[in-house]
């Protein structure tokens, strides 16, 4: 539940924003208050769910003794909850790394209230989130003399692209940077390198461990020190990690 909690705070904080279901200003009362349960309902059919219970709570109490209008507040609070409900199976979908699942979860939460705000931001991410998922494990390939074309650097690159289709990761990485032990320069080694480390912070970003997504993010900024994207992954997750520190009791 952590990891959900840490997931979702970021994608609220992210945009600088969070949701509030008591909008301010609150909306104005009429004179007559017992017009009050009709204009609650008018905003509830249309989807303004914290309006509509705003004023229907505001309104005088005795409003609620009418067992209709009690039947309304609860309306209200059902679909509030409902949405709310769709929004935490994405996120879970989203760490289990289902983000077909994730998505198709944030849609109902957006057609029951399209103005969601924290469903909004969740459905924009997935954009721009890349689910990396763990291939089976099978047997390292089997080494073999580098062509006669092939520089040694080359042959860590062929190398490392051969681990990475057998889905072990960590060998891929050991030695692509043998290879950049060689020749510091090698421009597709870097581009496969880097690319390996960004998706894993994406990875562990999504898993809520901002620690370790950063040290990814870092090791790729290495390689590409002017890279946009790199930087901006960076700080999102650093700021995130600074708001957790805030409020850490």
């Amino acid at each position: 539940m952590v990891r959900f909690f840490l997931l979702f705070l970021m994608l609220v904080t992210a945009g600088g924003c969070a949701w509030n279901p008591n909008p301010d200003p609150v909306p104005r009362q009429p004179r007559d208050w017992r017009s009050i349960p009709e204009i609650a309902e008018s905003l509830y059919r249309e989807k303004h769910y914290p309006e509509a219970l705003t004023t229907l709570l505001g309104a005088d109490p005795k409003l609620l003794e009418d067992q209709e209008n009690r039947r309304l507040l609860w309306r209200i609070n059902h679909r509030l909850v409902t949405v709310q409900w769709y929004l935490q199976k994405a996120i879970i979908a989203l760490v289990k790394g289902e983000k077909d699942a994730a998505r198709l979860e944030v849609d109902k939460a957006l057609t029951l209230y399209p103005d969601h705000e924290p469903s909004l931001k969740l459905h924009r991410a997935l954009d721009a989130i890349t689910i990396v998922k763990p291939l089976p494990k099978e047997l390292p390939p089997t080494s073999s003399p580098p062509p006669a074309a092939f520089s040694p650097a080359d042959y860590f690159l062929a190398l490392g692209r051969s681990y990475l289709k057998k889905g072990d990761l960590e060998l891929a990485k050991r030695a692509w940077r043998k290879g950049l032990d060689i020749v510091p320069s090698h421009g597709e080694i870097i581009k496969q390198l880097k690319g390996l480390l960004v998706n894993q912070g994406l990875r562990l970003f999504g898993q809520g461990d901002f620690g370790a997504s950063i040290g990814r993010w870092e090791e790729a900024l290495r390689l590409a020190p002017d890279d946009p994207e790199i930087k901006g992954y960076l700080d999102r997750a650093r700021k995130a990690t600074e708001k957790l520190r805030s409020i850490d009791p």
